[in-house]
C-alpha cells in the first residue's frame, strides 16, 4: 500500500473480530471534472472524484468504516449494510460524513463475491465545504486543496441567494391570519402589516464595542449614585447631630435616628443628571442607589455606612477602569485589526511593512485583492509560513506545501 495518498477508509466489523479488516487507499482523481453541489439545506460545496489505489475487495460484514483524509479522521456506521448487496452486477453508494459537517466521503461498490463474502470498492468522491467552520481544523492538513475548493466556490455570500433556508418563507400555521384547512398557503413577507412590522423591528448591525459602552454608562451612573450616597449621608448626620433631621429613638431620650419618612423622602427626591445629554436618572430606579438600610441609624452608625459606600465606590471605580482598557481594546480591534482600515494598509493580519516584505518591492491594491480571494481562515494559517526568498523572486506570495514543495498564492 502506497504512503501517498488523499483519502483512506478502514473497514471492520465491530461484532465480529473474526473479519478480517481491510483498509481501501485512494488519491484525488485530477483527470475527473470537479464539480460544485448545493445540498437541500442550502450548504455548498466541491466534489473531487477518487481513484482507488490496489486492491479494493472487503468483507460485506463490516459494518463500521474509519475515514482518514489525509490525517483528518472520523469513524462512521455503514449503513446500509453492505450484506443487502446480493446482485453481482448491482452498484450502490455509502456515504460517511455530511456537508453540514464541512467534509463528506462517498463509495461506490460493485461486484459481489458468494464465494468469499466479499464486494469490491469501485472508486468514490470527495465533498469539501472549505468555508465550514469545522474545516478550520484541517487546514494543516488539507491545505493545497481547501485553497483550491475555496476559489472554486468563491465566498459564502454567493450562496445566500439560493438558500432555503434564507427565502424560503414560513408555512402558515392554524392561527395565522390566511390560514386553509387543508390547504399549504406561505406567509407572504410583503403583506403592508407583516412588512411595516418588519421595519419597525429591525435593529443595525452593532459592534463589539457597542454593548461595553452600555454597561459602562450604567457603571457610570451607579458610580455617580454612590458619590451622592456618600455626600448625602454626612448631611443627614449633621442633622441628626445638630437635631434638624430625623426622630428620638424609643429606647432614648436624646439619640436621634432616621426614620421611614426620611427614606421615602430621600428616594423620591434624589436624581443626578447627565452632563451631555441633560436626562434625568432617579437614583434609586435608575442609578441603583439605595437608602433603606440607613433606617434606624443614628449619627455614628450613618458615619460607618458611609464608609462602607466609600469602599463599594473605589470597587466600583476599578472595574470601570477596566471596562475603559477592555473598550479602547475593542475598539482598536474593530478600526484596525477587523480589516476596516484601508484594504491596502491592513488585509485581514498583514500589513502593508509585512506585504511588501514578503514580496520584495511595494505592496499594490492588486497584491491585497489577489490574496483576498484566500478564505480568512486559511490566510491566518499561511502568513507564517511564507518563503520570503521565492516570494521575492516570483513578485507573489509563495507558502510551504506538505510535500515540500511550494504554491503560489495569487
Amino acid at each position: 500500500m502506497s504512503d501517498a495518498y488523499d483519502v483512506r477508509v478502514m473497514f471492520a466489523n465491530t461484532l465480529d473480530a473474526s473479519t478480517p479488516t481491510r483498509t481501501i487507499v485512494f488519491r484525488i482523481d485530477e483527470t475527473k471534472t470537479k464539480k460544485i453541489i448545493r445540498s437541500t439545506t442550502g450548504d455548498v460545496g466541491r466534489v473531487l472524484r477518487l481513484l482507488r489505489i490496489g486492491d479494493g475487495r472487503v468483507s460485506r460484514a463490516c459494518d463500521h468504516a474509519m475515514v482518514d483524509v489525509r490525517g483528518v479522521r472520523f469513524d462512521r456506521t455503514i449503513a446500509p449494510a453492505l450484506r443487502t448487496v446480493t446482485d453481482a452486477r448491482e452498484s450502490t453508494q455509502r456515504q460517511f460524513g455530511a456537508l453540514r459537517d464541512g467534509c463528506a466521503v462517498q463509495l461506490r461498490f460493485g461486484h459481489v463475491d458468494a464465494g468469499d463474502d466479499t464486494i469490491e470498492v469501485i472508486d468514490g468522491a470527495l465533498t469539501l465545504d472549505p468555508l465550514n467552520p469545522s474545516m478550520e481544523a484541517c487546514v494543516e492538513a488539507l491545505g493545497d486543496v481547501l485553497i483550491e475548493s475555496a476559489r472554486a466556490l468563491g465566498t459564502r455570500a454567493g450562496s445566500v441567494g439560493k438558500n432555503p433556508r434564507v427565502w424560503t418563507p414560513r408555512k402558515l400555521d392554524e392561527e395565522d391570519n390566511g390560514y386553509v384547512p387543508g390547504k399549504v398557503k406561505y406567509e407572504s413577507a410583503w403583506k403592508p402589516d407583516k412588512f411595516k412590522a418588519d421595519l419597525e423591528s429591525y435593529q443595525g448591525l452593532q459592534g463589539e464595542a457597542d454593548p461595553l459602552l452600555r454597561k459602562m454608562e450604567s457603571q457610570e451612573r451607579h458610580a455617580r449614585g454612590l458619590e451622592m450616597r456618600i455626600a448625602n449621608l454626612e448631611i443627614i448626620q449633621r442633622g441628626l447631630r445638630e437635631g434638624v433631621a430625623g426622630v428620638i429613638a424609643e429606647d432614648s431620650l436624646t439619640r436621634r435616628v432616621v426614620d421611614a419618612e426620611l427614606v421615602d423622602e430621600i428616594h423620591a427626591k434624589l436624581a443626578l443628571q447627565n452632563d451631555v445629554t441633560g436626562e434625568i436618572f432617579n437614583l434609586a430606579r435608575d442609578c441603583g442607589v439605595y437608602f433603606d438600610d440607613i433606617e434606624g441609624c443614628d449619627a455614628s452608625e450613618i458615619e460607618q455606612k458611609a464608609a462602607e459606600t466609600y469602599t463599594q465606590l473605589e470597587i466600583c471605580r476599578a472595574v470601570l477602569s477596566a471596562m475603559s482598557a477592555e473598550l479602547q481594546d475593542r475598539v482598536m480591534w474593530e478600526n484596525y485589526e477587523s480589516g476596516v482600515e484601508t484594504r491596502d494598509v491592513l488585509e485581514n493580519g498583514v500589513r502593508r511593512e509585512h506585504m511588501e516584505y514578503l514580496l520584495g518591492r511595494p505592496a499594490t491594491k492588486a497584491d491585497v485583492d489577489a490574496s483576498l480571494k484566500l478564505p480568512d481562515r486559511l490566510r491566518a494559517k499561511l502568513v507564517g509560513g511564507y518563503d520570503v526568498e521565492r516570494s521575492k523572486a516570483h513578485g507573489k506570495y509563495i507558502a510551504a506545501a506538505r510535500s515540500g514543495s511550494h504554491a503560489l498564492l495569487n
